[in-house]
């Protein structure tokens, strides 16, 4: 890529900043690109982030990104002067990883005497990505509190705090629980219906954990699947629990079941380390 290239398609991805206005920023450089006539269309867009050097929050959504405007026929560039460290580094992760199909260039002033555009080498800086994070999870390690779950009592304990959850909201927060000590991607949710595989482990565990609760599993089993509006609004209130109770930003969002990806084709999960959940 030359530094005079013209590109179809320029994505502008921000985040909320107490320190700048990237929006605004990113209003100007669009308006620019689109003046100078450097490219057909622009879009700029918000990746919320709350922790912009957390490689766990940025890689997942950054990528999901990516997966949501995936055309084919189509080359991807990403230039990744811009952002924090832990974002570069998700950037050269995606890519060196065969995540998404991603050329990544980097620019320089020209006052050191180099291409004032030039790619990226991913195999010499991979080492250096990689080591800082493992620090940054072993940092985590260290710093959050433990989730211990009580199958038997139906309890769930953040640190010393006990999360009180209803009969349902238990269930849903086992089964991303599990799913997070195993290690398993975060479950794909559609339009209509949650899929069959969280509707099976519903009602097997309310079955486990709730056995005189019969009339709400009835009610399930008649229904043969739980709306979608039905799941969020139970999310939204575990959720709200959840921060009720940390009253800690940073610590708090690692327990909550979050979401990432397109409207209509999210994909929700707990983005805690699996060292630091118990259930028993």
């Amino acid at each position: 890529m030359a530094v005079n290239d013209k590109i179809d398609e320029i994505h502008l991805l921000w985040s909320e900043s107490q320190f700048y206005d990237f929006e605004d920023i990113g209003e100007y450089v669009s308006s620019q690109l689109t003046k100078r006539g450097l490219c057909r269309s622009v879009v700029l867009r918000e990746l919320k982030i709350k922790d912009p050097t957390d490689h766990n929050e940025i890689y997942p959504k950054l990528l999901a990104y990516l997966e949501s405007v995936q055309e084919k026929n189509r080359q991807y560039i990403a230039a990744i002067s811009s952002g924090t460290p832990s974002m570069q580094a998700c950037w050269i992760l995606i890519a060196e990883s065969g995540a998404f199909p991603l050329k990544l260039v980097r620019s320089d002033d020209p006052k050191w005497g180099v291409p004032v555009v030039r790619p990226v080498k991913l195999s010499a800086a991979l080492p250096r990505i990689e080591r800082i994070v493992k620090e940054n999870k072993e940092l985590k390690k260290s710093a959050l509190p433990r989730l211990k779950i009580n199958r038997q009592k139906a309890e769930v304990h953040i640190g010393e705090k006990e999360l009180i959850l209803s009969p349902m909201e238990f269930v849903y927060y086992v089964i991303f629980a599990r799913r997070a000590m195993e290690g398993r991607d975060y479950l794909r949710f559609g339009i209509a219906n949650v899929p069959e595989e969280f509707f099976v482990h519903v009602l097997g565990y309310h079955n486990e954990f709730f056995p005189d609760a019969e009339s709400a599993r009835i009610t399930l089993e008649k229904a043969k699947s739980i709306a979608c509006s039905t799941f969020r609004a139970n999310v939204t209130r575990m959720n709200k629990k959840i921060k009720r109770l940390l009253k800690h930003d940073v610590y708090a969002r690692y327990f909550l079941i979050e979401s990432e990806g397109k409207k209509y084709s999210k994909r929700y999960g707990i983005n805690l380390e699996k060292q630091l959940i118990t259930i028993r």
